[in-house]
């Protein structure tokens, strides 16, 4: 959640998410970590982590573009 936050609030590289430490930031995001262990949590991310991702999301946009994903969505919706 830190990243987004971090991207949420202007941060463009990981060394920027320390402005979630900082004035009131800690209220409206709570659980900032800082940017080493931010460093730390991402570089564990391997390869194969990277292709697992890819065949999720070229998974979805397949699903998305065959409106299957929004044909499902509207009969759930309409029950």
């Amino acid at each position: 959640m830190t990243p987004v936050a971090a991207m949420c609030a202007g941060a463009d590289s990981i060394d920027d998410t320390g402005r979630l430490r900082h004035g009131a930031m800690g209220r409206l995001f709570g659980g900032a970590r800082a940017s080493s262990t931010l460093g730390t949590f991402l570089r564990a991310f391997t390869h194969g982590h990277n292709r697992q991702l890819h065949a999720v999301h070229r998974d979805f946009l397949v699903a998305a573009g065959q409106g299957e994903l929004f044909t499902a969505w509207r009969s759930c919706a309409s029950t």
